[in-house]
């Protein structure tokens, strides 16, 4: 008995070790597909829930299908997505152009002259602080060289981006042909990797469910509502005189996905307008980016993408997206929000469980409290209805 009891724990320790290994090789040896397989996986989740809304004639035919909305795919993504980063790349170099002209002309003089006097009055109020100075000029230089850094960045990234063509070329052409089979047979996979998942049927498709609508959200209601919001912002910072509005209008898009992102552009554009223009212009500024982001961007446009099913607090959605792009980098706008869903997914049917086990602790203990109230039964106190025959009759 012993003997079988170790046979079958060294079996069993064996299995896991061999399928640790054998898991880490496939992971090891996938990994330069991971991101045109996620990719490729919440392209084909939009795809597989359009073919409901479809005429059968057209989703009937499975490679038909999958091939027509490949070939869409690439035209409605990759492709504006390229020339988008292409174009971001261009403003930026201009704009790291006009920041170092007007750094070698002096070009930002006219704010050291507005300035000077509130720099007066600032110094001298303290003077009775211990004798500390403040310098606009300083606060200039590093506000214009942390500009020049934002310009210098999207310009490498799109520099780097034309340098690595093929390899870009390369992963577009796995993301295609990964989301044409998922497109194909994504009714399969997804119930193979249903019954994978060591969870119950309920816990395992409250999982997928939640992956799945956030991984939608990120591609469809975050990208393209925040790029609907990007181009209107660089409309706004066309009409009041920015230099570079495509390069603005793309970083307020990437930050909309961040609550009071925005917030990071605003302000030093106001206080610019403030200094370079007046306090009207500011003014007007504030209010109608605050009008295109508080009532037509989240009111009117952002609903229209995002299901209310994925909506997560606030709170977590920063988290997911910050430490996304600092763990993973761009991609992180993607992997972030997807494992932050898949955590809070597991934490609520883990509550659901805790909940639904302790309400059956709680009833069982009501049960018991009442048999314990109840008189007991006639039977087992000794007496009976029926009549007892008197002995000797």
């Amino acid at each position: 008995m012993e003997e079988d009891r170790f046979y079958q724990t060294s079996t069993y320790i064996t299995r896991l070790l061999l399928y640790a290994v054998v898991i880490g090789l496939a992971i090891w040896m996938l990994r330069p597909f991971i991101m045109p397989m996620i990719l490729a996986a919440i392209t084909a989740s939009i795809f597989n829930e359009l073919r409901v809304r479809l005429p059968a004639k057209l989703t009937a035919r499975r490679n038909l299908f999958a091939a027509l909305a490949t070939l869409s795919a690439l035209l409605v993504l990759v492709l504006p997505l390229f020339l988008l980063l292409l174009l971001a790349g261009l403003e930026a170099f201009h704009f790291v152009q006009f920041v170092q002209q007007m750094l070698e002309t002096n070009g930002f003089s006219y704010l050291g002259t507005k300035l000077s006097g509130f720099e007066q009055q600032i110094n001298a109020q303290l003077q009775h602080f211990g004798g500390a100075s403040f310098d606009f000029k300083t606060i200039q230089q590093d506000a214009l060289a942390q500009l020049q850094n934002v310009g210098s960045l999207l310009y490498n990234n799109a520099l780097n981006l034309l340098n690595n063509t093929f390899m870009i070329g390369l992963n577009t052409f796995y993301f295609l042909f990964i989301t044409f089979f998922l497109i194909r047979d994504g009714e399969q996979i997804s119930e193979l990797i249903k019954q994978l998942l060591p969870f119950d049927r309920k816990t395992t498709q409250a999982l997928v469910e939640a992956v799945g609508h956030v991984g939608q959200t990120v591609l469809v209601g975050g990208m393209i509502s925040s790029l609907i919001f990007g181009g209107l912002m660089a409309v706004v910072f066309t009409l009041f005189g920015f230099g570079s509005p495509l390069m603005w209008g793309i970083l307020l898009g990437i930050l909309s996905l961040i609550p009071l992102g925005t917030m990071a552009v605003y302000v030093p554009s106001i206080l610019y307008l403030i200094f370079a223009k007046s306090l009207w212009v500011a003014l007007l500024f504030l209010v109608v980016v605050e009008v295109i982001e508080q009532v037509l961007f989240y009111v009117v446009i952002r609903p229209k993408f995002i299901d209310s099913r994925t909506r997560m607090y606030p709170l977590a959605i920063f988290l997911a997206i910050v430490s996304g792009i600092t763990s993973f980098g761009p991609m992180g706008l993607v992997y972030g929000p997807l494992i932050m869903a898949a955590l809070l997914a597991l934490l609520e049917q883990q509550l659901r469980l805790a909940r639904s086990e302790a309400k059956e602790a709680e009833h069982a203990a009501e049960q018991v409290m009442i048999s314990m109230a109840a008189p007991p039964p006639a039977s087992e106190s000794g007496l009976s209805d029926e009549p007892q025959a008197q002995p000797g009759l």
